[in-house]
């Protein structure tokens, strides 16, 4: 008898590496995280310039200072599987909106991903036994980034 891993949803998985992306305390962590989410051979608009991918990891590591109080939101998560039914976990496009805040500094980011197997990624299977390889990377990256800064200000309880 054989089982293979139960893959979670397009969506999921990329809420799930951007967070292991976004929220990775050092750069062995970041790229490991970065090299599970982005495939070796991916195209990359960031802002409207087309990047590297080794350009987008210098501009998405140099984003990732330590920081105490590192907090992710995501505020939206659309998800369009491929119309094949096999494939519904396993490719499709992903839109996310998110705020990723340090201190009294933050992002707003809007990132739309074409996520699709890898078959190089993982060993070919043996028999029935297929092995807990995830081989689903973002093969496009369409990403639109704005600093902001975040002001606190007293409310005194009259609006004025």
């Amino acid at each position: 008898m054989f089982s293979e891993i139960a893959l979670p949803s397009i969506g999921r998985w990329a809420q799930e590496h951007l967070t292991s992306v976004l929220l990775a305390m050092g750069a062995v962590a970041f790229n490991a995280a970065f090299d599970r989410l982005v495939a070796p051979a991916a195209n990359i608009t960031l802002n409207g310039e087309a990047l590297s991918r080794d350009a987008y990891k210098d501009w998405l590591l140099a984003g990732n200072v330590p920081c105490a109080s590192r907090d992710l939101t995501f505020l939206e998560v659309v998800e369009v599987p491929t119309y094949d039914i096999k494939a519904i976990l396993q490719a499709g496009v992903v839109s996310l909106v998110y705020n990723a805040t340090c201190g009294s500094t933050g992002v707003v980011s809007s990132l739309h991903l074409s996520i699709n197997r890898v078959d190089d990624l993982c060993p070919t299977p043996v028999g029935h036994i297929h092995g807990d390889c995830d081989s689903r990377r973002v093969v496009d990256v369409n990403h639109i980034s704005s600093n902001v800064t975040r002001t606190v200000k007293r409310f005194s309880g009259r609006l004025s």
